[in-house]
């Protein structure tokens, strides 16, 4: 409300309003623009975790693995087919093949599922060793929780090593020239082998059932 006295604001002040307003436009416009490049540029960086459902359909137009797919977060990978399994899936990832759209979109769950993303038992169940009938394994393991894992290891709760990992382990278990499926063909049994058990032995949920019910 005026009430006759002369205004104090100069023209100085009105231009640096209008610096500020200009400033402002420029970060938002700047934002929308890479928003924009993240969801329609194919190989622009993005994240999973910073991907949200109602956008997962950017995932398929992406010619790249997501940043946060990285083996530097994923502990105790020593020189030997199991590391050679992720740089392997890390230098073939196609996006034109269907199974490795699944996976990333597969893996975009599991980022929000953290940290229930594991089985309520570290062992396979009695009733289901030695079991080799797919019908029986699969319904033991949709009909049990999901539960948090109880390691006090720094950084168990991070989702950024499981979506590696379950993404490498699907991966390369479909891909038959994969380090993992060779190492399978090799073993005569299909077999996943030591290396692999000792390190995903404790996998979230439904894999662990898998790898294990595997390596007999």
């Amino acid at each position: 409300m005026n009430l006759g006295l002369a205004s104090t604001r100069g023209d100085d002040d009105d231009d640096s309003m209008d610096i500020i307003d200009n400033n402002a436009d420029m970060a938002r416009a700047a934002i929308k623009g890479v928003r924009f490049s993240q969801k329609n540029d194919a190989m622009s960086p993005y994240t999973l975790l910073h991907t949200k459902w109602r956008d997962a359909k950017i995932l398929f137009r992406k010619d790249r693995l997501p940043e946060d797919w990285s083996i530097i977060g994923i502990s105790c990978l020593d020189p030997g087919m199991v590391k050679d399994a992720y740089l392997y899936t890390k230098a073939h990832f196609d996006s034109t093949e269907p199974i490795h759209q699944l996976v990333i979109l597969a893996a975009l769950a599991i980022s929000k599922c953290v940290p229930k993303l594991f089985a309520p038992y570290t062992r396979t169940p009695q009733d289901l060793q030695g079991c080799k009938d797919p019908a029986i394994i699969n319904r033991a393991v949709r009909n049990s929780d999901w539960t948090v894992n109880k390691s006090n290891r720094k950084g168990s709760t991070a989702p950024g090593p499981y979506l590696t990992m379950f993404s490498t382990f699907v991966m390369a278990l479909y891909d038959s020239a994969s380090p993992l499926r060779k190492h399978m063909a090799k073993a005569g049994n299909n077999s996943l082998g030591s290396d692999w058990t000792k390190k995903h032995g404790a996998y979230p949920h439904s894999l662990a059932l898998c790898q294990n019910n595997n390596n007999k």
